[in-house]
């Protein structure tokens, strides 16, 4: 899905994260497994959408940008193709904050 320069980090933090290989992999596998995206339905009631994070990924059309709020359990994907918004459910949920746990490490 990606190679070079790949970015990610928490939309509350200023500077991105630098995830191990391993973590990238898991991450990306979470998100290439179109199990548990589903059409997006219409906004939420809970203020909006917020992303948690921010995840860029570099491929040789350009770069696929995915922002992910877990408040509203939805991503927002852009990339040179054009804008997607989906939704996600609750084994999809699971699967991208324990990929995003193991991206981010031990709290310190």
């Amino acid at each position: 899905m990606a190679n070079a320069a790949s970015v990610l980090r928490r939309a509350a933090d200023r500077a991105p994260l630098e995830p191990t290989p391993s973590s990238w992999a898991d991450l990306s596998k979470a998100f290439l497994d179109a199990d548990g995206f589903e059409a997006w339905t219409a906004e939420k009631l809970c203020g909006g959408f917020h992303p948690d994070w921010a995840v860029v990924w570099t491929t040789p059309e350009g770069p696929l940008e995915v922002l992910v709020c877990f408040g509203c359990d939805e991503v927002k994907v852009f990339s040179p193709r054009g804008r997607l918004r989906l939704d996600f459910g609750k084994e999809k949920r699971a699967a991208l904050l324990s990929a995003f746990d193991r991206v981010r490490g031990p709290a310190k």
